[in-house]
């Protein structure tokens, strides 16, 4: 496979995990109450679905983007790393402990108000909720490595030949810099 078909089907592969990232859902919250009611919300960055023990109720949202940005901003950084392991700057272990990090931060974020109101008032009984999160876009990511390796292998910073030190070898005059 060339070099030019190799680098459109990561294009391609990077425009589906574009879409995966806005349309799949990105975590579940499930929380369970007194006399058998229970709630549980599906959120994406572009819908969000509540499910009810009386009923389903799904609302795609444009706004939801902004809503949801604490829970997604590292969705969009997982993209990014995939899409510079794809370039050559970082390694395809890199960005997916980004993508692990990316599951992690969704639960870490939901339970994070909870904790904090648990040490500062810990004689109060509340209810926690149950957050799931689904690593689709993690698995697709994967994927993405597996069906299409990256083209380049990075570099470390110390196998790149140094640029030129302005005090050595300039091709300037130094009596220039010290003329009045």
């Amino acid at each position: 496979m060339s070099d030019a078909s190799k680098q459109s089907n990561q294009m391609s592969i990077l425009f589906a995990l574009i879409l995966v990232m806005l349309l799949a859902p990105m975590g579940m919250v499930v929380y369970f109450f007194d006399m058998g009611y229970w709630y549980a919300s599906i959120m994406s960055m572009s819908w969000i679905a509540n499910l009810e023990t009386n009923g389903i109720f799904f609302r795609p949202d444009a706004i939801m983007i902004l809503a949801s940005l604490p829970f997604s901003f590292v969705r969009i950084g997982f993209v990014y790393m995939i899409w510079r392991a794809y370039v050559g700057k970082t390694t395809t272990r890199r960005a997916l402990s980004v993508g692990v990090a990316m599951e992690l931060w969704f639960s870490l974020l939901f339970y994070l108000p909870n904790l904090i109101a648990l040490l500062l008032a810990p004689m109060v009984f509340m209810f926690w909720p149950l957050a799931i999160p689904l690593p689709i876009l993690l698995v697709s990511g994967w994927l993405a490595f597996r069906l299409s390796t990256p083209i380049g292998i990075p570099t470390s910073w110390a196998d790149q030949e140094q640029p030129e030190r302005w005090w050595e070898g300039s091709n300037l005059d130094s009596e220039q810099y010290f003329r009045i």
